[in-house]
């Protein structure tokens, strides 16, 4: 019975000492995972500051006018195919294909509603070909291809898409950039200009319109 007391009592001694071993690798594991925290908090601190630089960085356009210029229309010209474009047979990157192609489509029928979203876009300023003939509108019917490719446009993509109005006058805007490269980049240089963030020496390098008026 003594010798059973003696036995009991050790091990009650054994479990009321502090077990300094496991306490010191405790310490030590969570001092290695404040480290590791602070480690990929910086990380990820750093890979945001690279991110936020990269959507901000310009370009330099302070070299020879053709290779600014290039700068710029890779910017603002669209390229591809859009995502309409494999049903409607039209390209970015087909502009005098798909800009007879488009003309096809000025002859498509519209029911009553369709036709009244094809007159309110259509008599919106600077949908029509503007910069060859001087129309603004779709609605003056100029005549020229660019504009009845235009009006072709718009009733496309009323007709077989869900294009919002939006939608469509900024598609009319991308097909103006493809028609029109030289005034709409002109445009776009000018604004640069302005606001000292390109040399006028960049005009010189303007190329010239797509299509015959």
């Amino acid at each position: 019975m003594k010798e059973k007391n003696k036995t009991k009592g050790i091990i009650l001694r054994i479990q009321n000492k502090p077990h300094y071993a496991v306490i010191g690798i405790l310490i030590i594991l969570l001092v290695l995972s404040i480290l590791q925290s602070f480690q990929i908090s910086k990380l990820s601190s750093e890979m945001e500051k690279l991110r936020s630089q990269e959507g901000t960085t310009k370009p330099d356009y302070n070299t020879a006018p053709v290779t600014a210029m290039q700068q710029i229309i890779k910017e603002i010209t669209p390229t591809g195919t859009p995502d309409y474009g494999a049903k409607a047979g039209v390209s970015y990157d087909k502009v005098e294909e798909s800009l007879k192609k488009l003309t096809t489509f000025s002859t498509i029928s519209l029911s009553s509603g369709e036709q009244q979203r094809y007159d309110t876009i259509a008599n919106t300023n600077g949908t029509a070909c503007g910069y060859c003939c001087g129309a603004t509108k779709l609605a003056q019917n100029c005549g020229c291809s660019h504009n009845i490719a235009l009006q072709g446009l718009t009733k496309w993509l009323i007709k077989n898409t869900n294009y919002s109005n939006t939608q469509i006058l900024n598609e009319i805007r991308k097909w103006h950039i493809l028609f029109f490269p030289e005034p709409t980049l002109k445009e776009e240089i000018q604004r640069r200009i302005n606001s000292g963030e390109i040399d006028q020496s960049i005009l010189s390098a303007l190329p010239n319109m797509v299509g015959g008026c």
